[in-house]
Parts: C-alpha cells; sequence; structure tokens
C-alpha cells in the first residue's frame, strides 16, 4: 500500500512540473496568437498612375514581409507582382493609369513562423474620382435639323454612351448610338419642329458602364436661329430602362494614343462575334482584331503596328450594328 501512494506523489509531482513547464512557455492563452499575426491596417496613397505607395501596420516580432499586387475588381488587364520588404511599406510601380489593383500582405517572424494572409486592400492607380452616370443634360441648336447635346463631364469615365431617338408626338422613326470621348455630340438629320429626345451614360474604366440618364426630351427649331424648346426629362419604366442599359458600343482608350499599346473597350456585346478595324483617313485598314466578349462589359489590350501621327476610325461590327469612334494617334 506503502509502494502504491509513494508511486502516485511521484506521478502526480510528475504531471504537475510538466503542466507548469508548458504554461510558462505561453503564460497568457492569447499570446500564441500574436507570435506571427497576419497584418491589419493595409492602406494605399501618392499613387501617381504608375506607382503607388503601400503601407501596413506592424507586426510584433516580424522580420520580413510578403506582399502580393494584383489587377482589382473591373481591371482586366492581367497583373501579378510578389515582392518582399524588411519595412512595412513598398512602393509597386508598372501600374496602368486610372485602373484598379488590391495587395495582401503576410509576416514573416523571427521563430520561422509565417503569418495568415491579410485581407485584400483595393485601391486605384490614380486615385481617380468615381465614374458616375453624367448629369446637366442639355440642347442647344444654330440651324433647322440640327441640334448640340451636352452634358458634364464625369471624373473617372473614359467615354460616353449616348443614345438619340424620336420622341412621342414625332412620327419620324429616328435611332443613333454613339459612343465618345469629349462631353457633347452635334446631331443631323432632324426634322424641324419635332420631338427628340436623349439619354448619356459613362463608359468607365476597365470597361464597366454606368446606368443612364433619364430621357431628356426637346424640339429643334422650326426656324433658321429658333430656339430649341422643351428640355425637361422622361423616365422610363425601370424594366424598359434596363432592357434599354446593354447597348453595342466600343472605345479605344488611351485616346489619344502614345504608343503600340491600347485597350479597346465593347459594351453590350456578351456572346457575340465582334469584328473591329482601325482606319486611317484613305479607308485603308491599319489593324484590325475579332473577339467574343464573355460579359456585357469587355476589354481587350492591343499591341498596334507603328502607326504615323494622325487621325484614324475605329470601326466595330456586331452583326448588322456598326460603330465608327474617331481615334488620335499622338508621338509617345
Amino acid at each position: 500500500m506503502k509502494n502504491l501512494v509513494l508511486t502516485l506523489v511521484v506521478l502526480f509531482a510528475h504531471l504537475s512540473l510538466a503542466t507548469a513547464t508548458e504554461t510558462s512557455t505561453y503564460a497568457n492563452p492569447a499570446e500564441f496568437c500574436l507570435v506571427c499575426a497576419r497584418p491589419v491596417g493595409l492602406a494605399a496613397a501618392n499613387a501617381t498612375g504608375t506607382s503607388a505607395a503601400l503601407s501596413w501596420d506592424a507586426v510584433p516580432t516580424a522580420v520580413s514581409y510578403t506582399i502580393v499586387v494584383e489587377n482589382g475588381q473591373n481591371n482586366l488587364n492581367p497583373f501579378s507582382v510578389s515582392a518582399s520588404a524588411t519595412g512595412t511599406n513598398y512602393t509597386i510601380t508598372g501600374l496602368t493609369a486610372g485602373l484598379n489593383y488590391k495587395f495582401k500582405v503576410r509576416a514573416h517572424c523571427s521563430d520561422g513562423r509565417k503569418s495568415n494572409w491579410s485581407a485584400w486592400k483595393q485601391f486605384n492607380s490614380s486615385n481617380a474620382a468615381p465614374c458616375t452616370t453624367p448629369t446637366g443634360l442639355a440642347a442647344t441648336s444654330s440651324a433647322p435639323g440640327e441640334a448640340t447635346l451636352t452634358w458634364g463631364a464625369v471624373g473617372g469615365a473614359q467615354a460616353y454612351i449616348v443614345k438619340v431617338e424620336d420622341a412621342s408626338g414625332n412620327p419620324n422613326n429616328y435611332n443613333l448610338l454613339d459612343t465618345l470621348t469629349t462631353h457633347s455630340l452635334t446631331v443631323t438629320g432632324l426634322v424641324p419642329g419635332l420631338n427628340y429626345k436623349f439619354k448619356v451614360r459613362s463608359l468607365c474604366f476597365g470597361g464597366n458602364t454606368t446606368a443612364w440618364t433619364a430621357w431628356y426630351v426637346f424640339a429643334t427649331p422650326a426656324t433658321l436661329g429658333g430656339p430649341v424648346a422643351g428640355g425637361y426629362y422622361e423616365h422610363e419604366p425601370e424594366a424598359a430602362d434596363r432592357e434599354a442599359s446593354i447597348v453595342f458600343g466600343a472605345q479605344i482608350s488611351p485616346n489619344p494614343v502614345r504608343g503600340n499599346l491600347a485597350n479597346l473597350f465593347v459594351t453590350g456585346a456578351e456572346g457575340q462575334k465582334v469584328q473591329a478595324q482601325l482606319l486611317d483617313l484613305t479607308g485603308k485598314t491599319v489593324f484590325a482584331t475579332s473577339a467574343q466578349p464573355e460579359d456585357n462589359g469587355w476589354q481587350q489590350t492591343l499591341e498596334l503596328p507603328e502607326l504615323p501621327t494622325g487621325i484614324y476610325f475605329l470601326r466595330a461590327q456586331m452583326g448588322q450594328q456598326v460603330r465608327t469612334v474617331k481615334v488620335l494617334v499622338g508621338k509617345e
């Protein structure tokens, strides 16, 4: 019996010593989680268009960090960079102006552990303003059968899609769809004294588009120098607006093009074959490509040939629909 009691005393003493030793290693249960915590406080600043300063909060015991930068939301240009840093900041270069990117960070700590990755942090390479639906629509005219349509410029918009139609009381069918980089459009071939309407949407970086404005209704002057009549907004039913918002359009960016790289944006062509040509002023095709976009906001990077400075035209065709956009080519 004495031998059994002695054995139990020794066993309990051994277990108590082992427990005390383990507890002394991590006296605070939360301490283990802090050995190599994942970074937080991610931020991006001083974006210049081609670079940005990335930063994050320091992790205790971290000796270095791994940073991964990729193309972000609505940025269809593949981009992936992995880098390391001993401090809590890193400057990423090689970005494309006005596009969205994201980055994440993980810590490497002094005991050889690696943290989990941080959450992704989204940022814009140019600190671009949000791309929103245009406002301030107006119509003026200097001649019968002609109208100049205008709207307010949108920061962050790469181009505008404009739709012009005949309005109530106009028996003459009229339908015009155009994509342009300016925030005004002069339309001709209108019938003097009749009602027309137009609406606009912004084409944003990455091929994303905003909602349409409401229709702006106006009447062309009946006589030379007469005023544009009307000028009011007409809201469509929600379902009709959604259906009308899917329109075929094309644009090249940047415009003017400098160098041999440019982005082709196509809207409203999901699952349809699109053929695009770049024509010079003589009508000669200097570049051609084709694609079948997977969604209604699609982008493709073009590698253009060396082109003389001047005016060209982008001609995009989907079935029977054709869109033509003026493109300027400048010196790099």
